[in-house]
């Protein structure tokens, strides 16, 4: 695999990771997971497309690359799903209201 490729599969997996790991911190009831995961993709994803555009503008010897924006979407999308296949297994609030004891 070429340079180029390895360059959109870090892209893919760091935008996952940071998706996933964003979720995690911010844990709250099943019914808002979904609004929360957008939110959560949604920024992620708004921020990569920024990164592009400073590395346009303001980064000396760095250039605006469109598929690395593709590569932050799918990694985000790809993360989104991670954290809501995650979120299905544990649960935080399945034992809400029990004796813990």
């Amino acid at each position: 695999m070429d340079e180029v490729g390895v360059d959109k599969l870090v892209h893919v997996g760091l935008f996952a990771i940071l998706v996933v790991l964003w979720n995690r911190s911010f844990l709250i009831s099943a019914a808002k997971i979904k609004k929360q995961l957008i939110v959560i993709a949604g920024t992620a994803l708004a921020y990569g497309i920024a990164m592009e555009f400073v590395q346009k503008y303001f980064i000396s010897n760095r250039s605006f690359d469109g598929w690395d924006i593709l590569a932050d979407a799918a990694g985000t999308i790809g993360g989104y799903f991670l954290a809501l296949q995650s979120y299905k297994k544990i649960n935080p609030c399945r034992n809400r209201g029990r004796n813990q004891n």
